[in-house]
């Protein structure tokens, strides 16, 4: 059984690519958050199983390994259409799988062979897109669960991060600020849904408030 995991982009269908839109309805089984598959609902019928789930370390791999066992033959889709490849279960990624996504981690689990790729459009492209900013030579790293290198970031002429709710827009400048400097950045909330908001300010204007989902670019001009 083939686990296809793939990209859905910022938010909604608009930004699914053709072959993500093919392997989600041809999929027997699609994983994902409750905010992931209802972005997507449109594209699933009810001959298709969907799970919802709360830990990717957890319940996720434990569902999926249980229908890993099941290992369901191509003659068995619901559709009733046949594929080389049969794509048995499919799970949905925020983003881009393979930009501190999920990707990495299912196919450390499950390996290579069985594991394939699906990609999209990140949130940080996004961001630099709407905001007019190439992305040459951008370093690029995530807030989410773990250490950020701050001093390599405000060392970098441009840097996209994933952020969290505990390591936000505020708590970035808070750093920079520390470390006496003042960079230019930029702060997209709820990327690609309707009450989008994009704000640019100095590290030094960034107000201590609650954000939304968002990401956030640094520019050091003086690098």
């Amino acid at each position: 059984m083939i686990i296809r995991v793939v990209g859905i982009g910022p938010a909604g269908t608009q930004w699914l690519t053709a072959e993500a839109k093919k392997a989600i309805q041809w999929a027997n089984v699609i994983i994902g958050t409750e905010r992931q598959l209802e972005s997507v609902n449109e594209l699933i019928d009810s001959s298709q199983k969907t799970y919802a789930y709360e830990s990717v370390h957890k319940d996720m791999t434990d569902f999926i390994d249980a229908q890993m066992e099941k290992d369901l033959p191509a003659e068995a889709h619901p559709k009733g259409k046949f594929r080389k490849w049969h794509i048995g279960i499919v799970v949905l990624a925020s983003g881009d799988p393979s930009l501190y996504g999920v990707g990495k981690y299912l196919i450390k689990r499950y390996n290579r062979e069985i594991v394939t790729i699906c990609p999209s459009i990140s949130s940080i492209q996004y961001l630099f897109a709407v905001a007019g900013q190439d992305m040459n030579d951008v370093y690029l790293t995530s807030c989410h669960g773990r250490e950020v290198n701050f001093d390599r970031v405000f060392n970098m002429p441009k840097t996209g991060l994933l952020t969290d709710d505990k390591l936000g827009p505020f708590e970035i400048a808070a750093e920079a600020k520390r470390r006496g400097l003042n960079p230019r950045m930029i702060i997209g909330e709820r990327l690609g849904y309707p009450d989008e908001h994009v704000e640019i300010a100095y590290a030094s204007e960034v107000p201590d408030r609650s954000y939304g989902l968002n990401v956030v670019i640094v520019i050091n001009e003086e690098v």
